[in-house]
């Protein structure tokens, strides 16, 4: 027996912003973004950039200025146009934070904006990296650590992806 769609869409009005924003079909997504959600969580900041650039903002309900008062910027960055528009705001602000915390950072770790704490942290699935002799401690061999790309720490070790390192192992 198969519930109506109705009660399926008033069960999904009470569950926590993470799970009523994940991309089921369109039509949910559009549903979960009716409503304004306060946005607190670095993640959820995130997710929201990421439907506003795939699928616009009149898909999200929210213009590009409130996502950037949400981010608390104040003046609009300029295009490859270069022309002022709060989207240029918004992406420069993206690429200048670490993926995992949202901390500012310099630092460009294979393409990717990620601080050293994030590096370390087990938890982040997309940005924790190993050295070399933690990965051959774990037991991987290390024919599969020279097919995988590293990036130089400034204390002399060769840091790679986990996820990399467990795709090869698959």
């Amino acid at each position: 027996m198969l519930l109506p769609f109705d009660i399926i869409y008033m069960i999904r009005d009470y569950l926590p912003w993470k799970y009523r924003t994940q991309l089921i079909s369109k039509d949910w997504l559009d549903g979960a973004l009716q409503k304004r959600v306060r946005l607190t969580k670095w993640k959820s900041k995130v997710r929201l950039f990421s439907y506003m650039r795939a699928f616009g903002p009149c898909f999200a309900r929210r213009s590009w200025h409130s996502l950037c008062i949400t981010l608390h910027l104040h003046k609009r960055a300029r295009n490859k146009h270069y022309r002022l528009t709060w989207k240029a705001a918004a992406q420069r602000f993206f690429e200048k934070r670490c993926k995992g915390c949202g901390c500012h950072t310099r630092s460009n770790v294979l393409g990717w904006p990620i601080c050293t704490q994030c590096r370390h942290d087990v938890s982040l699935k997309e940005c924790y990296m190993v050295s070399v002799g933690t990965a051959v401690s774990m037991g991987i061999p290390k024919r599969i650590l020279r097919t995988i790309p590293y990036h130089p720490s400034g204390q002399g070790y060769h840091l790679r992806f986990w996820k990399d390192i467990q795709a090869k192992l698959v």
